[in-house]
């Protein structure tokens, strides 16, 4: 009996061990099981949490993106209405200038365009005329006198009540590019994509412009690009400029090694060639070939309108010779620009005789799928 006892009790004994064993693994498969579920939702608290935080930053971006361009749509505005209240404001004295102007000898037309079936001379204007010809030339001026540091020629193109975004009075404004010229080495301003906005007695005209200035010879040049608003009125030296605002201003990225000019000679020499060659040919496509996506011309501002002068003036004529003379090239990383002479001579169709123009020239080139191509294309006869 004490055996069986015995035994009975050592039964027992494992039977609370397996027992123990068993709860014990399922105490543990049940921790395991708690610490899975509470890594399972921390995981989805931050995977929350991320998103949500992803959402506030999209909004809070989109809502800044916003307020940005209502900033930008609510200064363009303002300056718009404040050329338009200042142009007001001097009214009655710009009436007395103009009566007086009106007697003054007329500017040079431009060498040549296309009228009917014939090319002829352009008709006459007078230093009054808002004609997009007589503006696109103006520009040029203004970009050349700025990029050659003329500082007395740059202001004899403002007016005496001109603004800009940067001074509000002439002096100030001499002053500001007097800085520039005097701090610098090399300069270039170019104003791209304007479009005309006619009122009476004056032109505003809006569109983007590309900046440089590089302050030591060799140093790194300073790029920058924007908007542009520029309103223009007749004047006693001719047309001047009224108001001159620059905005949405952001640096460019250096796209050449410092130092390095964006055309070569030869190019150079190249593009001349070709557009002395394709227009005695008449050959159009090679021709408007040469002229950049966004060229401009005296009175044109876009690529199909520039051919459709051309091949009137080409379908008219029935021979054309043309010979540019005295290109003085001025190069940087940007583009290259250079002013010189031209004389062209043209036979319309059904004419034995022929018509002969010359004047000054001015040509600018930039770089487009990997060519130079003419982004500006303005004579004087």
């Amino acid at each position: 009996e004490a055996e069986a006892e015995q035994q009975a009790e050592k039964e027992r004994m494992r039977a609370r061990a397996e027992a123990e064993a068993a709860a014990l693994e399922k105490a543990k498969q049940r921790a395991k099981a708690e610490a899975e579920s509470r890594a399972a939702a921390e995981r989805k608290a931050k995977a929350d949490a991320e998103r949500k935080a992803k959402m506030e930053a999209e909004r809070k971006a989109k809502l800044e993106a916003e307020r940005k361009a209502k900033q930008e749509a609510d200064k363009r505005a303002k300056l718009e209405a404040e050329a338009k209240a200042a142009r007001a404001e001097d009214a009655k004295t710009k009436l007395t200038a103009e009566q007086a102007l009106t007697t003054n000898t007329p500017e040079p037309a431009i060498a040549m365009q296309t009228s009917g079936s014939v090319a002829t001379k352009a008709p006459q204007v007078t230093s009054l005329s808002l004609e997009e010809r007589d503006l696109s030339l103006f520009i040029q001026r203004f970009q050349n006198a700025y990029s050659q540091g003329r500082l007395d020629a740059l202001m004899s193109m403002f007016a005496q009540n001109a603004r800009t975004d940067r001074e509000a009075d002439i002096e100030g404004i001499r002053a500001d590019y007097q800085r520039v010229f005097s701090s610098s080495v090399q300069r270039r301003l170019t104003f791209q994509r304007l479009r005309w906005k006619k009122e009476s007695g004056y032109a505003v005209g809006s569109g983007q412009f590309e900046a440089m200035v590089r302050a030591e010879k060799n140093g790194e040049p300073y790029r920058s690009s924007g908007s542009v608003l520029i309103q223009i009125e007749p004047g006693k030296m001719g047309l001047q400029i009224t108001r001159l605002y620059f905005t949405e201003i952001k640096s460019i990225e250096p796209g050449l090694p410092n130092g390095s000019l964006a055309f070569s000679q030869e190019e150079l020499n190249g593009v001349v060639a070709s557009l002395v060659q394709s227009y005695e040919k008449g050959d159009i496509d090679k021709f408007i070939g040469l002229f950049a996506d966004n060229a401009s011309t005296n009175e044109r501002t876009n690529l199909q309108d520039i051919r459709s002068d051309y091949v009137a003036l080409f379908q008219n004529t029935q021979r054309r010779s043309m010979k540019l003379d005295n290109l003085q090239w001025d190069l940087d990383e940007l583009g290259a620009s250079a002013e010189g002479s031209y004389e062209v001579e043209v036979q319309p169709v059904g004419k034995s005789t022929l018509d002969r123009y010359n004047g000054t020239l001015w040509i600018q080139l930039e770089r487009q799928d990997g060519a130079p191509r003419i982004s500006n294309f303005v004579f004087a006869e």
